[in-house]
């Protein structure tokens, strides 16, 4: 698994910037000192929101103002223009997140992993969980669906681990969850994990969340902008909603979301130990929204793998960072500001703090869902610090590599392999192994037979949520 990785690794940031056509990009301003003191224990809240696009929050651009509580938040934040999932899905992403480990060394691959969660541990992985209860932490985890509770391996190290009992919960009662076990902690510093799950189908948010009007003209440019024709969607839920009003249900969920999300912070806002609380704040996938004609997620396009990034570290100075990181990054780059080499993830998995002064930008490997490889055209695709290559299966049919400049082309409605045909050579030659091995490995896990009395009632209940036919 890891030899997939230290290949990518070793074609260094030189070979790959002469491949993309740029030149590497250094340390951020020089690198960056942390704002916590070592030795002392900082608080480390945690929020992921699940199926949560970058740019539909107001802190990266969006023409709605939903999202009022995360951008008060991104102003005394750093604010990661370029973080990106490991794939477009839920388990495979947190996975990523909580051991700093990508695709390749932890094996998860899906949300329909069945046997691979229990190896990731034996492949030598520790949850950052694990290492801060090591160090002294009391922890605690708020989840709100499926994808994410006891049995995926998520919960080790978590103390405290509150889930629903049915397949999913809103954001009211996850933010309840949380509040009462900040009230009933025991002292000392704390980590603490709370999942939200609102922005995923079905798009049923609650009053008066969604009210939106005055602004259609608005709308109407940003989906003329995303390539996103007015048309009928049909729901997995029964039903259908046209483009217009698709964009107005998803934005609902996120205006929901960010005002339990602004309860949960106003509540830490008011503790006394604020002023010692570091808050991380990111997206796990994103979510198609009617763009390159998907409704939901599990491709590779840019939209689906890009995720907002906020973390806001007591001493550490607010500003935006251009620096290419993928989730696996993340912690690491967040313990390196807290100066807590405690919970550093050491040598295990190949997460690095991307803020250092010898910080390189790196290519970053994407994949396919293992549940959806043999149904999606392309199977993994390469990152670097200005494109993004898809390549299509290996035994797929004769599909056309892809290559987006994500500088000039965000919104990738402007195909530029039959323009570079040198460029896409080059970098399909450095990607054609890592990926043949990570397709493989991918479709192993994702049929294995074994599954664990826990992994056998979560495979019922994603079923029930819609990730398996």
């Amino acid at each position: 698994m890891v030899t997939v990785l230290r290949t990518l690794l070793a074609l260094g940031p030189l070979a790959l910037a002469s491949a993309c056509g740029a030149e590497p990009q250094g340390g951020v301003q020089g690198g960056v000192q942390g704002g916590v003191a070592q030795g002392a224990a900082p608080n480390i809240v945690i929020l992921t929101l699940d199926t949560t696009r970058a740019d539909h929050l107001g802190s990266y651009g969006y023409f709605r103002d939903i999202t009022p509580s995360l951008d008060a938040l991104a102003a005394e934040s750093l604010v990661f223009e370029r973080c990106v999932a490991p794939t477009a899905s839920t388990l495979p992403s947190h996975t990523s997140l909580l051991t700093g480990a990508t695709l390749t060394e932890h094996g998860v691959h899906t949300n329909m992993s069945f046997g691979a969660q229990p190896r990731w541990a034996q492949w030598g992985l520790r949850s950052f969980a694990q290492l801060a209860l090591d160090d002294g932490y009391r922890t605690a985890a708020v989840v709100s669906a499926s994808p994410v509770k006891r049995g995926t391996g998520l919960e080790l190290g978590f103390l405290h681990f509150d889930q629903p009992e049915g397949l999913e919960r809103p954001a009211a009662e996850t933010t309840d969850a949380a509040l009462a076990w900040l009230e009933q902690r025991s002292a000392g510093p704390y980590l603490l994990w709370v999942h939200y799950y609102d922005p995923h189908q079905p798009l049923e948010a609650p009053e008066p969340y969604g009210r939106f009007e005055g602004d259609a003209a608005e709308r109407a440019a940003e989906l003329t902008r995303r390539g996103v024709p007015e048309q009928d969607w049909r729901l997995r839920a029964g039903g259908a909603l046209t483009s217009s009003a698709l964009v107005d249900a998803y934005d609902a969920e996120i205006q929901y979301l960010d005002s339990q999300v602004g309860r949960l912070v106003q509540a830490l806002r008011a503790e006394p130990d604020w002023d010692r609380t570091a808050v991380v704040v990111m997206g796990d996938h994103g979510e198609g929204v009617g763009q390159h004609g998907v409704l939901e997620h599990g491709s590779l396009w840019w939209e689906q793998v890009r995720v907002p990034l906020l973390m806001r570290v007591p001493g550490v100075p607010a500003r935006r960072e251009d620096a290419l990181l993928g989730v696996a990054d993340v912690l690491p780059t967040l313990v390196a500001q807290l100066q807590r080499p405690a919970l550093d993830f050491g040598d295990s998995a190949s997460g690095r703090d991307v803020l250092a002064r010898s910080a390189r930008d790196r290519p970053l490997l994407v994949s396919t869902p293992g549940h959806a490889i043999d149904s999606e055209p392309y199977g993994c695709s390469l990152v670097t610090p200005h494109a993004q290559l898809m390549l299509p299966r290996q035994d797929g049919p004769d599909t056309p590599p892809l290559l987006f400049d994500l500088r000039q082309d965000p919104w990738q409605l402007h195909d530029l392999a039959p323009e570079q045909p040198q460029r896409v050579a080059q970098l399909s030659a450095l990607l054609a192994e890592p990926c043949a091995t990570l397709l493989h490995s991918a479709q192993q896990l994702s049929s294995a037979g074994e599954q664990t009395e826990a992994m056998r009632k979560l495979s019922e209940e994603l079923r029930a949520l819609g990730y398996v036919d």
